[in-house]
């Protein structure tokens, strides 16, 4: 399951597993390629932009939870991380993300053509992000602090029940398409959406999201079923997988996404 393969599939838009201990490999001179892991929500910042961009790119899965060296050496471990078909290495989510939308002409236009529309969305960006730190708290807490779960459902979770309710069945900025600001944040509403199907359902419960956060739900269904973005979603057996190992894993301390919990997670 964790071998890498043979070599001319590392020069294809094959997704590919690499396993901590595998030296990186050649540089794809055909596609861009994306180290990253399918359940973190920063690659997501960077892997639907290049798909509403429609740049092709071989997904690399890595394990976060027993880094390759090369992978520290670079920049401590962190994804996502963009690789050139020369050969260059782009860091951070939101680089890679503007990479795309700099560099392709096709797909969606991802931020509006107006400065202050623009300026507006990442003032959106930025109400989203100040979210995080309760919402990520629940994770460290490993589903079981029920104060910490009440605290981002009187916060972020009502931040996020608004910003979707305002888009009025539109997009968050009430586009056509998604656009940057769905980039930047789907993926960490995906999680949550996905906390209802495995252990830690006991918050979703809690949170009450179905009469609390009916729009949020809406919202993560219909992007993950966009046409664009289906193939790349975030992967729900990986999800499941995910919770029970941070469920099982020693209190205080993160849980790094790995590749056990692949395991099936693309077929």
């Amino acid at each position: 399951f964790f071998a890498i393969i043979m070599t001319n599939e590392w020069q294809s838009l094959k997704r590919m597993i690499l396993a901590g201990s595998a030296p990186k490999p050649e540089v794809n001179k055909a596609h861009f390629r994306m180290y990253g892991h399918t359940l973190c929500p920063f690659v997501s910042r960077a892997r639907y932009a290049f798909a509403l961009k429609k740049i092709p790119f071989q997904d690399v899965q890595v394990d976060l939870n027993e880094k390759a060296q090369w992978h520290l050496d670079f920049n401590n471990g962190f994804v996502p991380v963009l690789e050139t078909p020369a050969g260059d290495l782009i860091k951070e989510s939101g680089v890679v993300a503007q990479f795309a939308h700099d560099y392709s002409s096709e797909g969606f236009d991802l931020w509006p053509k107006d400065p202050t529309q623009a300026a507006f969305m990442r003032l959106e960006m930025a109400a989203f992000d100040a979210t995080l730190g309760n919402f990520f708290a629940i994770y460290m807490s490993r589903g079981l602090d029920d104060e910490t779960t009440d605290r981002f459902g009187s916060t972020g979770l009502v931040q996020w029940e608004n910003l979707c309710a305002k888009a009025e069945g539109k997009w968050l900025f009430k586009t056509e398409e998604p656009s940057m600001l769905d980039c930047h944040v789907a993926g960490f509403m995906e999680l949550l959406y996905l906390y209802q199907d495995g252990v830690f359902s006991n918050c979703t419960d809690r949170l009450d999201l179905k009469n609390k956060a009916p729009n949020v739900l809406a919202y993560v269904e219909r992007f993950r079923a966009h046409p664009l973005i289906h193939e790349h979603r975030f992967r729900e057996k990986a999800a499941i997988a995910h919770q029970v190992r941070t469920r099982g894993w020693k209190e205080g301390e993160k849980c790094q996404l790995s590749l056990e919990v692949l395991e099936g997670a693309f077929d």
